[in-house]
């Protein structure tokens, strides 16, 4: 599981992800949050809610599916929480555990070649779950090449950072953190040691351009390979 900030629907368009998950109640309702966005942008999988059964507590721990016409993408309706009014009747931690083997499941050998699939921070919103405990879920049913993308970095500051503070976990994405780690030898730039413990870090196989990638460190440091192209850039910039 990995993290990235950004709009998810535009990403999707854009053709990032394959497949994107939302986390829906029972009752045929997606008005509010992502979901309101998504019945109002793919109507379609709106109209796949309202195939199943309003109010069916069985739908908990499953999902639909709209598949795009002229295309392979995919948006699933995984359905982790009963009610939307009810917080002690909501969200589901064992609903999200299933649906996500589920999917996990179904789609493993499209996502074992590469493709791609991401989620919105999942049952950390409106539906008032602990993303402490959810993020423990998505990282115990490990889903091949799994995004959750964040919306903004208020989102990040608010529900994942004191994640990654509590684990003491780092994130590294400030271009003057890294700049100095920055190896700037010909033909080759990448990152030699750790910003934070100095420690060796391996390169193999790392595609700085791919904004996805990320360099980790024994240490819990995590280091996003975009703002390494970006620093790169930026350092043959003020060479040249």
């Amino acid at each position: 599981m990995r993290y990235v900030i950004g709009n998810l629907l535009d990403m999707f368009d854009e053709g990032y992800f394959r497949i994107i998950g939302q986390g829906c109640n029972c009752f045929n309702t997606m008005g509010s949050g992502i979901a309101a966005q998504i019945s109002k942008k793919y109507p379609q999988a709106y109209v796949e809610d309202c195939k199943t059964v309003k109010g069916d507590r069985n739908k908990l721990g499953t999902y639909t599916k709209y598949e795009f016409p002229n295309s392979d993408q995919v948006l699933l309706n995984c359905y982790s929480q009963y009610t939307f009014w009810d917080r002690n009747d909501m969200f589901s931690y064992d609903a999200l555990k299933k649906v996500l083997t589920a999917i996990k499941n179904d789609f493993q050998e499209d996502l074992m070649e590469g493709q791609c699939i991401a989620f919105p921070l999942i049952g950390a919103g409106l539906a008032q779950g602990n993303w402490k405990l959810i993020s423990e879920i998505f990282e115990e049913v490990a889903i091949p090449n799994c995004y959750i993308v964040v919306w903004n970095q208020d989102e990040w500051d608010r529900v994942v950072a004191p994640i990654f503070m509590s684990r003491k976990d780092k994130l590294i994405d400030d271009c003057d953190d890294i700049y100095p780690y920055i190896s700037h030898e010909d033909p080759k730039y990448h990152i030699d040691n750790c910003p934070f413990c100095d420690g060796e870090i391996n390169n193999d196989n790392i595609d700085y351009r791919n904004e996805f990638a990320q360099i980790e460190c024994n240490c819990g440091a995590s280091i996003k390979g975009y703002d390494v192209f970006d620093c790169i850039n930026k350092w043959n910039n003020r060479r040249g």
